[in-house]
């Protein structure tokens, strides 16, 4: 009875799905009741889609009534749970609150630990995600070993050519980044690259992903050259996937803009510049969004020195 929620999923439908899933909600509770993993799963897949149009509260509520029910089913210690807290984990890292979301990470990570052990990917998966709640905290240090741990987990139980490895490779060039060791950075995004390339080939937005993540090292090293190279390929990418419209191409815009303002090419960097604050009017992306902020505050930049040139 499910299986339209995947299909609305890969069509990226959020809306269609959230209301095939609220209608099947009602459905599965009069059939099965609620104590059946069915409708657990329904429960759990409401809250997800919540969480992808950005309506924390609304998908908090059901990843806890999620966890409510699983806990009467399962108990307090098997795997499902586990999930549970990581996705009520989610919920509050996208809402800012880095520590509330460490203490559900954390209690998830036990669980999974004491199922699974510390050699299994599920246990990498949740390391990752403790190591980017502190990667985010500012936290670099506890970042830099969590992701290093991920990384021989996978490294000993997937293997160095599994796409799962890359992330963890693009976490730790990340950390190295952060601290200004960009060529130590740039050696674990460059080996990213080269999985994603035989994974995923060269048109896809995990690929883009690391190119951009290398094209940030090369502009820290200086090298704006081949950064825009980098910055430039990742836009590519983006376009094609996406459209000229959407966000993500906006982004990757902005950074060639960014970029040729460095090397004070502001009538190039002036162009892409407006192209974004153009995509994002026609994508009617939120004015409070970052990237407005961003875009706006460089076109004020770009203005004055062309003026003054």
């Amino acid at each position: 009875m499910c299986i339209r929620d995947r299909i609305y999923n890969i069509q990226k439908d959020i809306t269609r799905a959230l209301e095939y899933f609220i209608k099947c909600e009602q459905i599965q509770k009069d059939s099965l009741g609620e104590l059946h993993p069915t409708y657990v799963n329904i429960i759990n897949n409401i809250g997800v889609a919540y969480l992808n149009q950005s309506k924390y509260r609304e998908a908090l509520e059901y990843f806890m009534k999620c966890e409510q029910i699983q806990k009467k089913i399962f108990g307090d210690s098997h795997p499902n749970i586990a999930h549970i807290l990581s996705n009520i984990g989610s919920v509050y890292d996208r809402r800012g609150e880095y520590r509330k979301a460490l203490e559900y990470l954390i209690q998830s990570q036990k669980i999974i630990l004491s199922t699974y052990g510390e050699y299994h990917s599920a246990h990498a998966t949740i390391i990752d995600n403790i190591g980017s709640n502190y990667y985010k905290q500012g936290d670099f240090a506890n970042a830099l070993e969590l992701f290093h741990r991920s990384e021989n987990i996978k490294r000993n139980v997937l293997g160095e050519s599994h796409p799962s490895y890359s992330v963890s490779l693009n976490n730790i060039g990340s950390v190295y980044n952060k601290y200004g060791d960009y060529d130590t950075a740039l050696h674990y995004f460059l080996k990213a690259e080269q999985i994603d390339k035989k994974v995923y080939g060269e048109s896809h937005s995990v690929y883009a992903n690391t190119l951009n993540n290398i094209g940030l090292a090369y502009k820290n090293k200086n090298d704006f050259l081949t950064a825009l190279d980098c910055y430039r390929r990742c836009a590519d990418i983006q376009k094609r996937l996406y459209g000229e419209n959407h966000p993500n191409y906006a982004m990757a815009l902005h950074n060639i803009s960014s970029l040729y303002t460095i090397i004070s090419a502001y009538s190039q960097a002036s162009q892409f510049n407006q192209q974004v604050l153009n995509i994002l009017a026609a994508a009617n992306v939120p004015i409070n969004h970052g990237l407005w902020t961003s875009a706006i505050e460089m076109k004020e930049l770009l203005s004055l020195k062309i003026s003054h040139n």
